[in-house]
């Protein structure tokens, strides 16, 4: 880039080339993110109890031990929902910060200063930094005003 800046041409080009300056996030299913919380260790322990409180219990002409099953299986999705609740706060917090992190950079093209969206933002680019900014790219620092 030159001193003036890159120019409106090579801002598109740039931007065809290697995209806009974002993170892609994809959100994951609800439905699977709860059910990931029934995969784990601790669950497959809790879920061998509960059959073993349905198979083995029923011995003797007894009939099987539905209180101690429901018990389990209650437990077990009372600790996925609020496994799953946790997480979710937890994940919309992060992408409050993210959105609240640089959302705008002040950049100069064809040699004029403006303020630009941080997503705009191009390999090149010359941006203004001052104490107390949060750097909304990756960067060079040159000794240029």
């Amino acid at each position: 880039a030159t001193a003036e800046g890159l120019t409106d041409e090579e801002v598109a080009e740039r931007l065809e080339k290697f995209g806009h300056n974002k993170l892609d996030h994809k959100e994951k299913s609800a439905i699977l993110q709860f059910l990931l919380f029934m995969w784990n260790p601790l669950s497959w322990v809790m879920e061998m109890a509960a059959v073993v409180a349905i198979a083995v219990s029923n011995g003797g002409g007894q009939p099987p031990d539905w209180e101690d099953f429901v018990g389990i299986i209650l437990l077990l999705l009372a600790n996925s929902i609020i496994g799953f609740i946790e997480q979710r706060n937890a994940g919309n917090a992060v992408k409050a910060l993210m959105e609240a992190l640089a959302p705008e950079a002040k950049v100069k093209r064809n040699g004029e200063w403006k303020v630009i969206e941080a997503s705009e933002l191009v390999p090149g680019d010359i941006i203004s930094v001052k104490l107390g900014d949060v750097i909304p790219a990756d960067g060079r620092l040159t000794g240029k005003k």
